[in-house]
């Protein structure tokens, strides 16, 4: 599947979870993020180690600990 399908399915997700405005706006740009970092074109291609490479190199960027438990949360939530 496309990466921007799966994006837009999980956008609908989160509003059909009826999630918190704060909560669906951080964890679509957090996913935003990583597709951008990793330049995926397709969420086959997407491994466990390019996650945590994105997340390493996010608190190397000076994320701190609630930062990257929420990248990791938003990440979670896409990938399942």
């Amino acid at each position: 599947m496309e990466i921007t399908k799966a994006v837009s399915l999980y956008e609908n997700f989160l509003d059909s979870e009826e999630r918190a405005d704060n909560t669906r706006r951080n964890y679509l740009v957090t996913i935003n993020r990583f597709i951008m970092y990793s330049s995926f074109i397709n969420v086959k291609d997407i491994t466990p180690d390019s996650i945590v490479t994105f997340k390493n190199n996010a608190t190397k960027n000076g994320a701190g600990g609630t930062s990257s438990n929420t990248y990791l949360f938003a990440l979670r939530s896409f990938f399942s």
